[in-house]
């Protein structure tokens, strides 16, 4: 299948001192890449149908004469987390530093850009870039360096209120060489759930080695992964790796050199004291650069995609790799473009829990500008959580209280994710609108985040005309609103048929997000469901929260 273009107005994210984290996969079908344009913009592209096409450009900062150093790092990467904000770090202007900005997957909506850390005097920058991750913990952390001039903006910066603000934590620069050094940071799985984990590339020994950053104590330790690393600065992400959520392992595969001597190496780290070389990918073949890394949580499988051919010619391939044993062996390589360009960076996602997405690795090419993909050579991965052949129904009803015709919506719907969260202090219920008298509880919490169409004609809902016709957005989000006002008298009900057995759900819809528009006869949309369960059911009082 041919290749898909899907950017040709960008210029290189960044090459030897990036960290090559620019690509996201939500599910199957809904895809994000981060990049920066030839105007100085840091922008993102979507596509809603596996990468097949991909939307206009949508701006998320602006710089007036420097952009760089783009690192981006999903929740689900890091195992445990339900979240779904992408969270992006990035330098801009000389003089402005480093800036962080989370971004929200489930509507696209985009949070406050905060400044992490600023230059005291403006220079120009030859050597930057960033790295960011988040600890299973909670806790974001940022390795910068922005260097030029004899001038340096270099370090380490935590926040532990989801990137609003931000404080210098141990600096991983100290007694290195920070114009060529850089590193990739991952959670570490340490006993400390806030420690991290930064694969360091010491240039000028040609080693690559785990920093461990202790939380608690703040401060680093050093154990080598590897040496024989001979590390070209001109060469895209020599380096890629993902944590395996299985056993919170890093998996990371690294070339020792971009020559027809080089080989590419993986291991398998659970800390310093656990750190297993695996068989290589390939040994000195042809010249080879450049690497991406993804997981299947579902199955621990390994995708490496890499490059081949004479660097700084037009008669570059992509190809990849898989390993079904953990890395002690390795498949036949697949090549993974169409047509040969001057490629330069690959990028693929990482790999999450509880939802299914796809190792279809972004290729950049520098003598183009433009970035391209390919659906043909695309795998789908992961778990979509409850399989469409265990839901069988699913159903929401609804009769009015207030006039008009009764509703019946049926939905044909996946269940994406659920969250479940169990309240461990009671819980004191007296608001206005209810009894007087004060009620403890405790309270079980569901958020059942759905994903999916409707297409059954249904009669009108009481805030238009009782006819019947197609289903379209107005109709489900009006017939919300009541649900809603309604309830808890009127409770709406969501009822899954799961495995052969009924469950019925009594709540109210807190979020509901269009998606995209199929035409009359179909809606995409996605919708939150809460409920609210009491564990001594207090008449309606679980609604008042």
């Amino acid at each position: 299948m041919a290749d898909t273009t899907i950017d040709t107005s960008g210029r290189a994210v960044q090459q030897g001192m990036g960290d090559g984290r620019y690509s996201v996969w939500t599910s199957a079908t809904d895809g994000y890449y981060f990049y920066l344009t030839s105007l100085l913009e840091l922008v993102y592209r979507k596509t809603i149908n596996s990468g097949a096409t991909w939307g206009s450009e949508v701006s998320i900062a602006t710089a007036t004469n420097f952009m760089g150093g783009i690192s981006i790092w999903y929740d689900k990467w890091t195992s445990g987390d339900t979240g779904t904000n992408i969270h992006i770090a990035f330098l801009r202007n000389l003089s402005d530093g480093i800036w962080y900005v989370s971004f929200n997957t489930l509507d696209d909506s985009l949070g406050t850009i905060r400044s992490v850390q600023n230059n005291s005097t403006a220079f120009g920058t030859t050597v930057f870039g960033t790295t960011i991750s988040k600890a299973r913990g909670g806790n974001l952390y940022i390795v910068y360096h922005d260097i030029a001039g004899g001038a340096s903006l270099i370090g380490m910066e935590r926040s532990t209120d989801g990137g609003t603000t931000w404080t210098a934590r141990a600096n991983p620069f100290s007694g290195e060489d920070a114009t060529k050094d850089w590193g990739l940071l991952f959670p570490g799985n340490e006993a400390d759930d806030q420690d991290m984990w930064l694969v360091w590339w010491d240039i000028d020994v040609d080693e690559i080695s785990l920093k461990t950053y202790d939380d608690s104590a703040d401060s680093f330790s050093e154990t080598l992964i590897s040496s024989g690393m001979n590390m070209v600065l001109t060469v895209a992400h020599q380096m890629a790796g993902a944590i395996r959520h299985s056993d919170n392992h890093l998996i990371l595969a690294a070339h020792t050199e971009a020559t027809a001597s080089g080989d590419l190496k993986v291991f398998d780290i659970n800390g310093s004291a656990s750190i297993t070389t695996k068989t290589n990918i390939f040994t000195a073949t042809t010249v080879r650069f450049g690497t991406c890394l993804t997981l299947d949580q579902d199955s621990d499988d390994i995708y490496v995609g890499f490059g081949d051919g004479s660097l700084g010619t037009s008669t570059m391939q992509i190809f990849f790799v898989k390993s079904t044993d953990g890395g002690s062996a390795w498949g036949a390589e697949t090549l993974v473009n169409e047509s040969n360009t001057k490629h330069r960076g690959i990028y693929s996602d990482h790999g999450s829990s509880g939802h299914e997405y796809r190792f279809q690795p972004i290729f950049y090419d520098d003598s183009l500008n433009d970035s391209f993909t390919n659906v043909g050579s695309s795998i789908q991965l992961g778990d979509a959580g409850i399989e469409p052949t265990e839901l069988s129904s699913l159903e929401v009803t609804y009769t009015p209280l207030l006039g008009g015709t009764a509703i019946d919506l049926q939905f044909d719907l996946r269940i994406e994710e659920w969250k479940e969260v169990i309240s461990s202090n009671p819980i004191v219920l007296a608001n206005p609108g209810f009894s007087n008298l004060a009620i403890t509880v405790n309270k079980l919490n569901f958020l059942i985040t759905i994903k999916g169409y409707f297409t059954v004609n249904h009669k009108a809902h009481p805030l238009t005309t009782a006819v019947v016709h197609g289903p379209d957005f107005i109709d489900l989000e009006e017939a919300i609103i009541l649900w809603n006002k309604e309830a808890p008298t009127n409770k709406m009900k969501l009822k899954l048929n799961v495995e052969g057995t009924d469950r019925v759900y009594e709540g109210i819809i807190q979020r509901l997000v269009l998606v995209q528009s199929g035409g009359v006869e179909q809606q995409e949309f996605i919708m939150e469901f809460a409920v609210a369960w009491t564990r001594t059911v207090p008449a309606i009082r679980e609604w008042n929260s």
